[in-house]
Parts: structure tokens; C-alpha cells; sequence
């Protein structure tokens, strides 16, 4: 038999959250902690910005680009949340949008561009 890999795990666990959600077992503020993910990453994407900021790495230009993709992922997160309930699907989304962010904010961040 074949073992069960972590993504399997995860898919699983995002199914029990959602059908809890969805059932009334977990409430808004248990469904808010277990998609504390996403929010912790965009506190920590937030936090590499102003270190880029204070460090010079990054140019008024780059600094309005990356808020503009910043801004454009908590819109979407906020249309997610507009029927109060987040699925797997719309979470690996957001999670896809935050790996294209972050990749752009060590670019640059790491281009030879200096404020």
C-alpha cells in the first residue's frame, strides 16, 4: 500500500475545515485561526518590504509595484471571504499568488537598483 504524502494530509485537513465551516461545528473565530496561514505570510511579506524600504534595496518604483500586487491579493482574499468561508481551492490560490509575490520582493530586493 501506498503511504499518504504531506499534500494528501493537507487536502484532507483543508476538507475537515471547510465541511466545519460549513456545518456550524467550527465557528468564525476557529475558521479565522486555522486561516492564519494566509495571514501570516502577508504579515511577513509585509515586514520584507519596509526591511527593503529601510534598507534602500528597494526603489520608490519597486515599492509601488510590489503594493500594487500587495493590494491586488487582499482584494482577492476579501472576494473569497464574501460568502464567509474560504475553500482549499480559493486558499491554494491565494497561497500560488503569494509565492509569485514573494519571488518578486527578493528580485527585487536583490537587483542591482538602489534607492
Amino acid at each position: 500500500p501506498q503511504g499518504r504524502g504531506a499534500g494528501q494530509g493537507m487536502h484532507n485537513q483543508h476538507q475537515r475545515i471547510e465541511q466545519g465551516t460549513r456545518s456550524g461545528q467550527l465557528n468564525q473565530r476557529e475558521d479565522a485561526r486555522l486561516n492564519r496561514g494566509v495571514n501570516a505570510r502577508q504579515a511577513n511579506q509585509r515586514e520584507r518590504i519596509q526591511e527593503g524600504i529601510r534598507s534602500g534595496e528597494l526603489t520608490r518604483g519597486e515599492v509601488r509595484q510590489i503594493g500594487a500586487e500587495q493590494r491586488a491579493i487582499r482584494q482577492e482574499e476579501r472576494q473569497y471571504k464574501s460568502d464567509g468561508v474560504l475553500t482549499r481551492a480559493e486558499r491554494k490560490d491565494l497561497q500560488q499568488d503569494m509565492n509569485v509575490a514573494s519571488k518578486d520582493i527578493y528580485n527585487q530586493k536583490h537587483d542591482a537598483e538602489r534607492r
